[in-house]
């Protein structure tokens, strides 16, 4: 592996890897710079900070294990 994040390539690489079609992933991150890598890569993103935070456009923000539960059952 080449770059980290926020380049999507680490993401990318596991969904290789494991033969899963980024578009059918979820991605969860507690950083902004590893919800930017999960979105670039495709991937379904939840947002979950450990404080309150605004996440970067597209990624589903979570502030608590019920928000991610819900999230989950949308995407």
């Amino acid at each position: 592996m080449q770059e980290g994040k926020p380049h999507p390539e680490p993401y990318l690489r596991a969904a290789w890897l494991t033969g899963i079609d980024p578009a059918d992933t979820v991605v969860m991150e507690d950083s902004a710079t590893g919800s930017r890598a999960g979105l670039a890569a495709g991937m379904r993103t939840i947002f979950w900070p450990e404080r309150p935070a605004t996440g970067p456009d597209g990624a589903h923000v979570a502030g608590t294990a019920e928000d991610v539960r819900q999230l989950l059952g949308m995407l």
